[in-house]
Parts: structure tokens; C-alpha cells; sequence
């Protein structure tokens, strides 16, 4: 009965993964790289009226919007990874 263990427990354990990072820790992640911007940007800080998870995005002044994207990855089949981090992708108004 031994002799026959470890082969199946090694087979079960190749297994892949199925996610490389929950998404409590990648949110918590983006949500740092956005407060990081609203406090290198003090004409943003002062003029915040709301940060967009869903979009990536932080609103502030008379409509003017910062937006981050992630770079994209490709991977190879079967193969998974942490998300790109966020980065600065374009806004709408002078921030300084």
C-alpha cells in the first residue's frame, strides 16, 4: 500500500494552479499605486473627489480624470502570474 502513496500523492501535486494572486492582494496593490499618484500630485489631492476601482481611475477638480491601465502579458499556455501592475495610462487635465 505504501509502495503505491507516493507516486499518487506526487500526480496529485503537479496539479496547476489555478490563480497566482487573490484578488483581495491585487486590489489592495492597486489601490496603493493610485493613493501613491494622489500624493505625488497635490493639485490632485486637494480637488479628489473620487477613486474608481472598477475603472482604474481617479476623478478630481471640474472633470478631470486620471486613468491607469496594466500593461498585458502573455503567457504561455497553462502558465499563470501576478497581473501587471497598474501604470499611469493618460488624464485630461494639467495636474501640476
Amino acid at each position: 500500500m505504501k509502495k503505491y502513496l507516493i507516486p499518487v500523492l506526487f500526480l496529485l501535486s503537479i496539479e496547476p494552479a489555478l490563480s497566482a494572486l487573490a484578488p483581495q492582494y491585487r486590489n489592495v496593490r492597486d489601490l496603493d499605486v493610485l493613493v501613491a499618484y494622489v500624493h505625488s500630485h497635490p493639485r490632485v489631492a486637494s480637488r479628489l473627489h473620487l477613486i474608481d476601482m472598477r475603472r482604474f481611475s481617479i476623478m478630481y477638480g471640474a472633470g478631470c480624470v486620471v486613468t491607469f491601465k496594466r500593461k498585458k502579458i502573455i503567457r504561455l499556455p497553462g502558465w499563470v502570474g501576478p497581473a501587471a501592475p497598474l501604470v499611469f495610462s493618460r488624464t485630461t487635465c494639467a495636474e501640476d
